[in-house]
């Protein structure tokens, strides 16, 4: 598990079986810290539990300033 200050892996990333663009989080991130989210499968327990429960703390990860 990484630790507070762990600094993420470059990385990209293209969903299987999707239309969608390959994701680079060099894209998206600005120069602060950063919630990165990964889950197995989408629609899943797992999935909607994990989403839920960033959602649920949107406020105090942003008053951390994350993005």
């Amino acid at each position: 598990m990484p630790s507070e200050g762990t600094f993420a892996p470059t990385f990209t990333a293209t969903p299987a079986r999707s239309d969608h663009e390959p994701f680079d989080p060099r894209d998206h991130l600005g120069d602060g810290p950063a919630v990165l989210a990964f889950f197995a499968s989408a629609f899943t327990p797992p999935c909607t539990t994990e989403m839920v429960t960033v959602e649920e703390h949107r406020e105090e990860l942003a008053a951390a300033g994350t993005t």
